[in-house]
């Protein structure tokens, strides 16, 4: 695992190197199984597909992709800050023990007070903790300017006031509630995930309410204290998680978090996004085109019918233009993939103007008696014109296998480290 790749966003290559060289092995080797922890949620979250199994109750499916894999995620970076937290290497309590002095014959306090001291060595909780406590002032402070939790029904400003008091409520939020909640219970809570991952201006005045956390128990021992969780539109719970492990790991590393790189690091974010986001665009664009090919006089059933009483539905784009702007077009492989973008999106407005046109000529029946085999003809009709246009087949293709690998270069080091 590129460990560089991982968290070097933003930092001079030299540096991180010269800081990496420099810790012990067991640190290297922490670091390293955080990335490749790291990796795999970004794989989860963007690109694991599974099959659909064809006599699966409609909810199934919903429950997999909106609550199991979300938490699925979130759990995950939680472990990595669990990684984070504790000592390079964990000792199990019996060992931590043979290791000490003597400890003679122990009474029940004795027994508690050296599995405290345990604790204070090796316990993940008092270490979770910590590691929010001791976060950099510039991180603390763009937490609180960007997340609030705050008593139901009291105002939010008290985060952003006191911004350790908001860390001692994101160590609660993400160790009790999340990751212990998981753990223990096998409980997967509900969260959102950001449509498209930006980065929060002072002038953004949206917040996000997942329904999942109003009201929800922060602290066990007040279970009658009801908390809400919001954040800036534009994040979510797994882009916060992974700013926070960019930053311990930096600070592991002795490197200076500043508010230059955690911008570097939301914008690396974003730009992974947008980078996925064109290409599953591209492929959706591409699978509606061989869809529409294969309309016949026998029809294809649902999407058949959907032709008929909808419409022909229209290409998207919105992916294409997001990433309009965020290519750095200063350096010559994005400023290729801007040109080959545009022109993508160009031949996708050729498209939808002519398929809009047809709609608009040729609106749907307005019930199920009317003459549904003519409108389908029309439909088939159009549709053959239109895919011997060369347009429809460059979409059909895709961009050239060359320029969609460079998206993927990007993807794989979207901060050229």
């Amino acid at each position: 695992m590129n460990i560089q790749r991982v968290f070097g966003c933003g930092i001079d290559r030299q540096t991180f190197k010269t800081k990496y060289e420099g810790l012990p092995n067991k640190e290297k080797l922490r670091l390293e199984r955080v990335a490749r922890r790291l990796w795999l949620t970004l794989k989860l979250r963007y690109e694991v597909a599974f099959y659909r199994n064809p006599i699966t109750w409609e909810k199934e499916g919903f429950t997999l992709t909106n609550v199991e894999l979300p938490s699925i995620e979130i759990y995950l970076l939680c472990t990595c800050l669990d990684t984070l937290a504790g000592k390079p290497t964990y000792v199990e309590f019996g060992e931590w023990v043979k290791s000490q002095e003597s400890t003679g014959s122990l009474d029940k306090n004795g027994i508690i007070n050296l599995y405290n001291q345990y604790k204070d060595e090796y316990g993940i909780g008092k270490n979770f903790r910590n590691l929010f406590i001791n976060l950099p002032p510039t991180v603390k402070t763009w937490l609180s300017n960007n997340i609030s939790i705050h008593r139901s029904g009291h105002s939010q400003s008290a985060d952003k006031s006191n911004p350790d008091l908001l860390m001692k409520h994101l160590y609660t939020f993400f160790y009790e509630v999340w990751r212990n909640t998981y753990t223990h219970s096998s409980v997967s809570q509900k969260t959102s995930i950001a449509d498209d991952i930006v980065e929060p201006t002072k002038d953004d005045a949206s917040w996000s309410y997942p329904p999942a956390w109003i009201n929800f128990v922060l602290y066990r021992d007040k279970p009658k204290q009801k908390w809400d969780l919001t954040y800036r539109t534009g994040l979510d719970l797994a882009t916060i998680l992974r700013l926070i492990i960019n930053t311990v790991a930096l600070q592991i590393l002795k490197i200076d978090v500043t508010q230059e790189s955690i911008s570097t690091n939301l914008r690396n974010f974003s730009r992974l996004s947008g980078l996925y986001a064109f290409a599953s665009e591209v492929a959706s664009n591409s699978e509606t085109l061989r869809a529409l090919s294969q309309v016949d006089e026998h029809g294809l059933g649902n999407f058949c019918n959907y032709l008929i009483y909808v419409g022909i539905p229209l290409l998207q784009s919105t992916a294409s233009v997001t990433m309009l702007n965020r290519y750095n077009t200063e350096l010559p492989l994005e400023a290729s993939l801007h040109k080959m973008t545009t022109q993508y999106l160009t031949d996708v407005n050729k498209l939808n103007i002519e398929i809009s046109n047809f709609n608009t000529l040729n609106p749907p029946p307005e019930g199920p008696k009317d003459n549904s085999p003519k409108r389908l003809q029309n439909i088939r009709e159009f549709l053959e014109e239109l895919l011997r246009t060369p347009v429809y087949q460059i979409i059909l293709n895709g961009p050239p296998i060359g320029e969609m690998s460079s998206v993927w270069l990007v993807i794989r080091d979207p901060c050229y480290t």
